[in-house]
């Protein structure tokens, strides 16, 4: 699954998938008039902390058990009111499992993978916060035994943990996290090249630009 919005024209209430394997998303609290911001070559989502674009499930996002790999342009320029601001999630059900990229209050981004029956594993959280108003290449891994998360395509921070991610109905959600259904902690700025995809090898800065350029 690929959200890139480069080719995504202003005023589409869908955020175009061009991965090829028709994971479109529909923009929800959020006007398709002003979403539509320039981004690293075209267009982004702009979030503003309004709302979020949901993804429905599908064969190729259930595909993606027990590796994963994330990736996205992250533009921070807000603030964030409560908890976090978060790119990406996928919560499962009503339980801890799921994929969670997000910036703290203060701007600096940690990245949560938890699976059923476990604690969310908070990877790393980076020492220094984002630069605001600057678009920086983000990412993590999970390959089955170590989640691994990346800023700037720089290792921030891994931890052990063991899961398998199962088969369920609920959508991806790119600029909030869901929450159970109750989606919240709205991204403030802007997302683009939003890939979540199978990992097959370990994320360097080198491969973590060219996934981002490939969508």
């Amino acid at each position: 699954m690929a959200c890139g919005t480069s080719t995504t024209p202003v005023g589409s209430t869908v955020a175009r998938d061009s991965s090829g394997n028709g994971n479109d998303g529909t923009l929800v609290g959020l006007d398709p008039a002003l979403s539509w911001v320039a981004g690293r070559q075209g267009g982004a989502s702009g979030h503003h902390g309004l709302g979020y674009v949901s993804v429905p499930d599908s064969a190729s996002i259930d595909g993606i058990t027990t590796k994963l790999r994330f990736s996205a342009w992250v533009y921070f320029d807000g603030v964030i009111p409560v908890d976090y601001g978060t790119a990406l999630s996928r919560q499962i059900r009503t339980t801890n499992e799921q994929t969670t990229p997000s910036l703290y209050q203060d701007g600096t981004p940690p990245c949560f993978i938890g699976f059923l029956g476990q604690h969310r594993s908070r990877p790393a959280t980076a020492p220094q916060p984002v630069t605001s108003q600057t678009l920086d290449p983000h990412g993590g891994t999970y390959d089955g035994s170590l989640a691994t998360l990346y800023v700037d395509g720089v290792v921030a921070g891994s931890r052990p943990i063991v899961g398998v991610f199962p088969r369920d109905t609920v959508p991806v959600i790119l600029g909030g996290n869901g929450n159970a259904g109750a989606v919240s902690e709205f991204f403030p700025g802007r997302l683009d090249e939003i890939a979540l995809t199978t990992a097959r090898s370990a994320l360097t800065r080198s491969s973590l630009l060219a996934t981002l350029a490939a969508f």
